[in-house]
């Protein structure tokens, strides 16, 4: 298993990595193709802050943790992590039996394009500045796969290609618990 760690404002110990690895070594027999995992350890005032990405099985999963002692931040992130791989385990194995789960209808709570009118008058000092840069590598994916990845990562919003059109969309969730998809016109 090939694992990075990176600190930021913080160095990272042999003791720490040893105890990451220790902690994560049994998910390499539990994914069957895991490509990379990427620990980022960093402090910030009296917090520490463990951030876990693993790549496996054509997946990405995540695990954050926080606390005021980074061996507990190490051990919230990895039970973060546990948790979105026994829910996309739990997934493959619905679907390969054929089931689906009643409570959800991806297909139907998403709804259809969403236009942004971004049409508002922003001076140049209250202009948005930039915080932060993220490159994403874009699969074809369905929907409904962009659902429940978006899901799986615990994030507010997902940049896929659409496997039926083609083209770049975005799939997010609103605020009254379904979902949108914006799907541009280009």
């Amino acid at each position: 298993m090939d694992i990075t760690f990176t600190g930021k404002q913080f160095e990272v110990t042999d003791a720490l990595r040893r105890y990451t690895e220790r902690k994560l070594s049994k998910y390499e027999k539990q994914l069957r193709k895991l490509t990379s995992v990427h620990v980022v350890q960093s402090t910030e005032r009296n917090w520490h802050n463990v951030d876990l990405t693993v790549t496996a099985d054509g997946a990405v999963f995540r695990g954050e943790g926080r606390s005021d002692n980074m061996y507990t931040s190490i051990d919230l992130a990895v039970t973060r992590l546990e948790t979105q791989i026994k829910h996309r385990k739990g997934k493959l194995i619905d679907r390969a039996h054929g089931r689906s789960p009643e409570a959800r209808a991806p297909e139907a709570a998403v709804e259809g394009a969403v236009e942004a009118d971004a049409e508002e008058d922003l001076d140049a000092e209250e202009a948005p500045r930039r915080v932060r840069t993220k490159r994403v590598q874009l699969t074809p994916m369905a929907v409904e796969e962009a659902i429940d990845e978006m899901e799986m990562l615990e994030q507010q919003f997902l940049v896929f290609v659409n496997g039926d059109s083609g083209r770049v969309n975005v799939v997010y969730r609103r605020d009254d618990g379904g979902y949108g998809l914006v799907d541009p016109d280009y």
